[in-house]
């Protein structure tokens, strides 16, 4: 799928492994879709943007996606999970989400680049980044038929950073969310305050700390 890949070089996972395992996570959702009803998708977190990748490629949704904008600083190659050739570069890294998304023939996105100050700007494809806006503000009026965020927003954040806007962009008994929370700090039951919970999926990677919920909106 290009080039661009999200990998894990402290356990050796090369891209084409990588691309099959975001695959088998990506086909967890395969019961709920179809081309007919997977129209918008949001993904916190997307890293290189390949999970996203995969749903387009299936589904061809249009693309929302909040990022953090990255570190200028050159990439410590032990704990970087991005890669371009054999080029380390950071996880949240714009240009190389961009780079991966276009090459895999996806034109139709838009980024929520989270700046280092916590302000955001939006990103519309290739054209250069919007003034700032707050995040109650971004897509006002889009609702998602699924929202996605694996090893990000409720792993490395408090829920509370992204619940209300998740909430407010979800359809009651139908939006699907999909992501990975820290069983610890009530995390979980605040999720549950505005999702009702469909699987729990195993992982078998730090599941004694970290939960893979599937809910649909309440």
């Amino acid at each position: 799928m290009g080039k661009y890949y999200r990998t894990e070089i402290k356990t050796g996972v090369i891209s084409g492994q990588y691309e099959r395992l975001m695959e088998n996570e990506a086909a967890v959702l395969d019961p709920y879709f179809t081309g007919d009803n997977l129209n918008t998708m949001l993904e916190i977190g997307p890293g290189m943007g390949v999970f996203s990748a995969l749903m387009h490629k299936k589904y061809q949704p249009v693309l929302h996606l909040i990022e953090g904008g990255g570190s200028d600083a050159a990439p410590d190659p032990q704990i970087t999970v991005g890669w371009k050739d054999k080029a380390p570069v950071p996880c949240a890294d714009i240009e190389a989400l961009q780079s991966f998304l276009f090459e895999n023939g996806i034109i139709n996105f838009e980024i929520l680049e989270l700046l280092p100050d916590w302000t955001y700007r939006l990103i519309k494809d290739d054209k250069p980044a919007l003034d700032t806006v707050d995040l109650a503000d971004a897509w006002p009026t889009v609702k998602y038929d699924l929202i996605v965020s694996l090893r990000s927003w409720c792993w490395h954040y408090d829920a509370d950073l992204y619940l209300d806007f998740v909430a407010g962009r979800s359809i009651p008994y139908h939006t699907l969310l999909l992501v990975d929370v820290r069983r610890d700090h009530g995390q979980p039951e605040k999720l549950f305050q505005h999702f009702n919970l469909v699987k729990e999926i195993q992982t078998g990677r730090d599941e004694w700390k970290m939960a893979r919920l599937l809910m649909r909106a309440k």
